[in-house]
């Protein structure tokens, strides 16, 4: 039991990982510019 909630959470950890790095690396098409990251993106990794 310990194992599998082991191997859930780490998949849920780079879920996360991944889709704040996506939403970082990309732009918002409607208005057209790079909006501004808070500062707190750079402590999830």
């Amino acid at each position: 039991m310990k194992r599998e909630k082991t191997f859930i959470a780490k998949m849920l950890r780079e879920i996360a990982r991944k889709s704040v790095k996506v939403s970082s690396d990309s732009r918002c098409m409607y208005i057209m510019h790079q909006p501004k990251m808070p500062s707190d993106v750079g402590r999830i990794q």
